[in-house]
């Protein structure tokens, strides 16, 4: 019996660094893993004690078939995270439950799908001068764009909305200067921060280690608490990415509890705990 089957796509949209480093971690612990497409022929895998969703980095083309495949999965095998987690969170939506909460969030307009509304009078409506337009399902920075006020030329939002469901953001100016910090946790724990830099579609993400921030951190816990007091357990994964508003005040880009890169290779830390995470929740559900 395969011990952890480790979740991931046909065909990743780029490479996943974290990959090796985890089977790798695995196996020093005695853990027999592969990985295994969750659109693969069938969508089935060999027998495994857990499921693991590392880089499903194609879901949101196809959400509907993505959580079908969720529920099937976490009947014959638990699944991390738990599928309430996945659904939850694959509709970028959820940041209004956690502005709702009384967590700082980036001020979005949702867009529905078929919406023939345009981008002007919603930036004028509230201030906007230079706003990001993406879908509320993505991944990898799918279909993201940016939209200074004095370049509209009419209809972008419509054209947009025709295939998907969209949120309108303010461009967060700190980004550019501290940039946009990921704060990577496993069990619940932050262990380590990454700084990436403005990324839209057909851009290359670039990122680097940063420090620890105490403010960042304190408000990145949180944001882990609330998730932790709605689902009633502690994920096995997240990332929290912080940015900071025109106050300096930390707020939520996205809460990734989905497919998130962690950024092993820059903490070897990390990547150990995970592995000592699976491992324990692998043995307590034989």
């Amino acid at each position: 019996m395969l011990d952890v089957a480790i979740i991931t796509c046909k065909k990743l949209p780029e490479p996943d660094v974290d990959e090796p480093l985890l089977l790798r971690a695995l196996a020093a612990k005695g853990l027999r893993a592969a990985m295994f497409p969750w659109d693969g022929p069938g969508a089935r895998h060999p027998d495994a004690r857990i499921s693991v969703i590392r880089s499903t980095w194609n879901y949101h083309h196809a959400l509907p078939d993505f959580l079908s495949w969720v529920d099937a999965e976490s009947t014959r095998a638990p699944l991390y995270n738990r599928a309430d987690v996945l659904r939850w969170n694959t509709d970028k939506a959820y940041l209004a439950e956690l502005g709702a909460s009384g967590l700082g969030v980036v001020p979005t307009a949702y867009v529905e799908r078929g919406s023939s509304q345009e981008l002007e009078p919603i930036m004028k409506e509230r201030g906007w001068t230079d706003v990001v337009v993406k879908p509320r399902v993505s991944g990898g920075s799918f279909a993201t764009t940016r939209h200074a006020l004095t370049d509209l030329r009419g209809g972008e939002l419509a054209q947009a909305a025709e295939s998907r469901a969209l949120m309108v953001q303010p461009y967060v100016k700190a980004v550019d200067g501290r940039g946009e910090r990921s704060y990577v946790f496993i069990g619940g724990e932050v262990t380590h921060a990454i700084r990436k830099s403005p990324r839209l579609a057909g851009q290359e993400e670039s990122v680097t280690p940063a420090p620890l921030d105490e403010t960042d951190v304190a408000f990145a816990n949180r944001v882990m608490a609330f998730a932790t007091a709605k689902f009633g357990e502690k994920s096995l994964y997240a990332r929290v990415d912080v940015a900071r508003d025109e106050n300096d005040a930390p707020v939520v880009m996205e809460l990734e509890m989905v497919e998130p890169s962690l950024f092993f290779v820059h903490s070897e830390p990390a990547l150990e705990k995970l592995a000592t995470e699976i491992a324990r929740r692998g043995s307590s559900k034989a």
